[in-house]
């Protein structure tokens, strides 16, 4: 796949995206056909056939905005797949969970945290998929940064067409009118202002490494002359703080902040201007008042401070010196998916379920604070059920009538129909609150009511006046930050990094002696001088991950587990949650270890061996839509947390493994950066790599770089051995000790 500008003027754009067939790859999976394409991702709407699509960016000439966009095809399309039946796109994975529960594996890793429930197919968009040829490319967003606005645009090489073809339109030349911006969208951009010229200079660079057309970022850092008090800041303290009460707490860690300043001083001697600001200093008030009714905890109190230097001081590069109980992290909402009222009274685990009066909500996940995924809102906590409603609390069994003072796994919501009975609840615990230091990077909002710039307020004076009543990422004022739904952002936050913001995580002089003795090493090492200097690690934890099932004498409300009743013709298998894989895998497992792929078929049966997703434990029936496609009615299976086994051999295994055949996301995510930094970073060339999802990584990438499973010891290992650049995707792992 390849993406090339033709032509940029001041009245258009040209953009040609060539595709080969070899960039194409199909595989059958239970639902349909699962289609990726080289340097694609994700296309359509959620229950939508999934087709790939690609993304890219350009640089557009100041003062310009997007008009019309024109795709000519350029040559006729090659036929894929005739008669294409995709899968549906299914929803965002979530994170992962931290509780040391059953999800532990026996390898020391976590196991994935519940993804949400498969969307099932939606027959009216796969009618209007095959019906409507979907445009060919189109403008995504405009994301103005300094004088360049930056474009993003979303190709769509492939289509379906109204026979049902899977076709490929190797040559899209796409032409953008370009007319000049209006007032009243320059007044809606981001206000970002650079203050110094390494502040230019830091945009120009991230513009350029974003844009298909590099040579046309304005170099903005020529026409900056002034300097700045501090291009690179780096925060600190001598002490832990209580980031509640904002004030110090325990024994001094010793003098770290000397440490620091030799790391200034080596900046110093790099060009930049340097200086090191200590947490003491900001919270007496040393460069104004930036505590007081504002503030509700030290991250923003330090937050304040940097937006105050941002613009002063000019700062393009901050390093947050120190661990979290010294540099406090901001922790934001993670929305995962929630839980929307449905029809089975009492509801199953997971589920809910409107009374007329009160919602019934089934959960064996802890709960901190229960959200209303449409507006925020966060729901008050009543220990004996009483008070305001919207209200929430525990109840004893699953009858949900009598109040319960401590957590259990049935929740009622009290309130009245309009504020809960198509209301999307989501849980929010430890498991998926996000820290995040984000937080401290973007300094520069949207403007809001009246042209003030919206992160911009001036709170030095800590008065919660007319310009402070609105709180940096967090809107609803409830004391969660960072909240968004499948809508947008609910706490007003900007995801754009006006500063970048790195953090030395030490809790000792001695940490930070360690840390500094190695960054000025390093820096005086040259680059890509010596072998150390080559050495790149890529490790990655999937998102999704094997299953195991095991025999039970009852099924109830176990979790994957399985039943063969004596004398029955099939075996149920009852999982936590139905299977969200594009490919997913039945394996039995026999007591030698030997494993056998059992097929799929909707038809399976006694004298049709394999296995099918079904209703219930009880109702074998097989759970599928009927939906139209161009050449027949055709039968999609739906995933459940049911599956029934059929053949005599296959019924009772030592166990059986659920496993999804495509490569995990987070492993596809790394390949792609090895292929990246192969071409832009050359000397990164001595690459290990530690998969968890190795054995469904294609042979040509299997063989490309030294490749390991992924277990507790290699990691520890690997990491031990000192590589030089570490890149860790997928979902979190235990705390891994490595040698000082």
């Amino acid at each position: 796949m390849n993406v090339q500008l033709l032509q940029l003027t001041r009245d258009h754009i040209t953009v040609t995206v060539s595709t080969r067939i070899e960039d194409v790859k199909i595989r059958d999976g239970v639902q349909g056909l699962s289609v990726s394409l080289a340097g694609g991702g994700r296309g359509g709407e959620i229950g939508g056939p999934d087709l790939p699509q690609i993304s890219f960016e350009v640089a557009l000439p100041p003062g310009a905005a997007l008009g019309k966009v024109h795709v000519e095809r350029k040559y006729d399309p090659i036929v894929v797949r005739e008669r294409a039946i995709l899968r549906p796109v299914q929803p965002p994975a979530p994170g992962s969970c931290h509780q040391a529960d059953p999800r532990l594996k026996d390898d020391g890793l976590i196991r994935a945290w519940p993804a949400p429930p498969p969307v099932p197919p939606d027959p009216k968009l796969y009618r209007r998929a095959y019906a409507e040829e979907r445009p060919a490319a189109f403008a995504a967003s405009v994301d103005h940064q300094g004088p360049n606005g930056i474009a993003r645009f979303i190709a769509r090489p492939l289509s379906l067409r109204e026979d049902g073809a899977l076709v490929l339109y190797t040559h899209l030349e796409i032409t953008i009118t370009l007319v000049a911006l209006k007032d009243e969208d320059k007044a809606r951009q981001r206000q970002v202002r650079f203050h110094s010229r390494q502040q230019a200079l830091r945009w120009t660079e991230l513009a350029v490494s974003r844009v298909i057309n590099a040579s046309d970022v304005s170099r903005f850092g020529d026409y900056v002359g002034f300097l700045s008090n501090a291009d690179y800041l780096i925060i600190t303290s001598n002490r832990k703080w209580d980031a509640t009460a904002i004030a110090p707490v325990g024994d001094a860690i010793g003098d770290a902040v000397a440490e620091f300043q030799r790391l200034a001083s080596w900046k110093r001697t790099k060009g930049l201007s340097a200086r090191v600001v200590t947490v003491d200093d900001i919270v007496a008030g040393l460069y104004g008042t930036f505590t007081g009714a504002c503030r509700r905890d030290l991250q923003e109190v330090l937050r304040e401070f940097i937006k105050w230097a941002y613009r002063e001081w000019g700062v393009a590069w901050l390093l947050l010196g120190g661990d979290a109980d010294i540099i406090p992290v901001r922790k934001v909402a993670g929305y995962v998916g929630g839980i929307t009222p449905g029809t089975k009274n009492p509801p199953d685990d997971g589920g809910s379920f409107w009374t007329g009066s009160a919602l019934k909500l089934h959960t064996t996940a802890a709960i901190d604070d229960l959200i209303r995924t449409s507006d925020g809102r966060r729901l008050r906590y009543s220990t004996n059920g009483t008070g305001p409603t919207p209200r929430w609390s525990y109840t004893t069994d699953e009858t949900y009538a009598t109040v319960s003072s401590m957590p259990t796994q049935y929740v009622r919501v009290d309130g009245s129909a309009s504020d809960l009975q198509a209301e999307e609840l989501f849980i929010l615990n430890d498991d998926n609150e996000i820290p995040t230091d984000l937080y401290y990077a973007t300094v520069a909002g949207y403007a809001a009511t009246g042209g003030n710039p919206l992160y911009f307020c001036d709170a030095r004076t800590g008065a919660l006046g007319s310009r402070c009543t609105t709180r940096d990422w967090d809107w609803q004022d409830n004391g969660l930050y960072g909240q968004y739904n499948n809508d947008g952002d609910l706490g007003g936050q900007t995801y754009t990094a006006d500063i970048s913001v790195g953090r030395a995580p030490i809790s000792s002089a001695g940490d930070a002696k360690a840390f500094v003795d190695k960054v000025i090493g390093y820096e005086n090492a040259g680059l890509f001088s010596g072998q150390w200097i080559k050495k790149l690690l890529l490790v990655s934890s999937n998102w999704g991950g094997r299953i195991g099932v095991g025999p039970a004498l009852a099924l109830g409300r176990q979790e994957n587990k399985y039943l063969h009743a004596t004398g029955a013709d099939h075996t149920v298998i009852q999982l936590a949650a139905a299977p969200g894989g594009s490919q997913t895998k039945l394996i039995t497992v026999a007591a030698n270890g030997t494993e056998v792929v059992l097929p799929f078929r909707t038809d399976a049966a006694p004298t049709r061996p394999g296995w099918t997703y079904v209703r219930s434990a009880t109702d074998v029936t097989s759970s599928v839509i009927e939906i139209w496609v161009p050449w027949q009615l055709v039968q999609i299976p739906i995933p459940t947390r049911w599956i029934a086994v059929y053949g005599a051999a296959n019924l009772e295994p030592a166990a059986f493994v659920i496993d999804d055949a495509v490569a995990d996301g987070s492993m596809t995510d790394q390949e792609a950066l090895r292929h990246q930094l192969a071409t832009t970073v050359p000397g990164w060339s001595d690459v290990d790599r530690i998969y968890e999802d190795d054995v469904d990584l294609d042979l040509p990438d299997q063989v490309a770089a030294p490749l390991t499973h992924l277990t507790q010891p290699a990691l520890e290992t690997r990491l031990d051995a000192g590589p030089h650049i570490v890149s860790l995707s997928g979902h979190g792992n235990w705390p891994v000790v490595l040698d000082q």
